[in-house]
This record gives C-alpha cells, sequence and structure tokens, in this order.
C-alpha cells in the first residue's frame, strides 16, 4: 500500500507523518487554505528522508508559475490537480520530477496512468480537500490501469 498525506503545513506535522510510515508527502501550492509558501517547503522538506517522496500539489496554474515554484520548493515530485491538459505535462517533463496527474474518479473513467505522461493517476473527490466521501462506483466497470491512487475523503 502507498500512503500520500496532503496538507502538511508545520515540521511537527511532516515528523509525524514521516514516523507514521508515509509513502510521500504532499505541499499544497495552490489556492487553499492549506496553502504554504515554498519557502516554507524546502525548510520542510529538508528534514524529509530520501525515500519519502516529496510532493508541490497545484490546480490550474501555468506552467512557468509550477516550475519556478516547485524550484524554490525543492520538492521531488509534482501534481497537477484539476483540468490541466496533456500538454502542461508535456511542459513541465523537463524537470526530472514524477508528475501526478489528479482528477475526480468520474473524469477518469475509462482513464489509464500515463494518458497525459505522469507517473501516477490519482483519484480524488469531486469536490478536492473537502474531506466528503464519494462514490467509488465512479470508477466505473473498469478501473485505471498502471500506478494509481485513491484520494479525498476517505
Amino acid at each position: 500500500m502507498f500512503v500520500k498525506i496532503c496538507g502538511l503545513s508545520t515540521a511537527v506535522d511532516v515528523a509525524a507523518a514521516v514516523a507514521a510510515g508515509a509513502d510521500a508527502l504532499g505541499f499544497v501550492l495552490t489556492e487553499s487554505p492549506r496553502r504554504v509558501e515554498p519557502g516554507l517547503v524546502r525548510e520542510l522538506v529538508a528534514a524529509v528522508p530520501e525515500e519519502v517522496l516529496t510532493v508541490a500539489v497545484f490546480r490550474e496554474e501555468p506552467a512557468a508559475y509550477v516550475r519556478a515554484a516547485v524550484r524554490a520548493a525543492g520538492v521531488r515530485a509534482v501534481q497537477l490537480h484539476g483540468n490541466h491538459p496533456a500538454g502542461a505535462f508535456a511542459e513541465l517533463s523537463d524537470l526530472g520530477l514524477p508528475l501526478i496527474r489528479a482528477t475526480s474518479a468520474a473524469k477518469a473513467a475509462g482513464a489509464d496512468c500515463g494518458d497525459f505522461g505522469e507517473e501516477l493517476l490519482l483519484l480524488d473527490a469531486p469536490v478536492p480537500g473537502a474531506g466528503e466521501p464519494w462514490d467509488w462506483a465512479e470508477l466505473g466497470a473498469r478501473p485505471p490501469a498502471g500506478k494509481w491512487l485513491l484520494a479525498g475523503g476517505l
């Protein structure tokens, strides 16, 4: 099982997530009540062991903003949430970091990991970050192929 804890913003929370065995830590760099600035993320990820993936989370920002924020934050992966087109993933491939495509399960029905060039597909609730459970039946008869994980309101 792969576990990603998202929305971290303090050293205490980061240490607790690492101690609990999280495989990945998410830092929200998009409009959200859990938003953190790239400089703070850089400080927080400095103490994270190499085997724990650190992820900058964005929602519909332009590639230039994502690129600058990722470099300033010093994370090891990028998650694009929302309506990013496949071209956005192609634009960021030169970062040399794993790319994660996050979308709602309903929008991903029939999709596969890698369709946009991403290395991981994250299926989230229709309202990301709301903590509301969602109907897993939205995945339809065929869940995505490849590497994917569930998020939101679990």
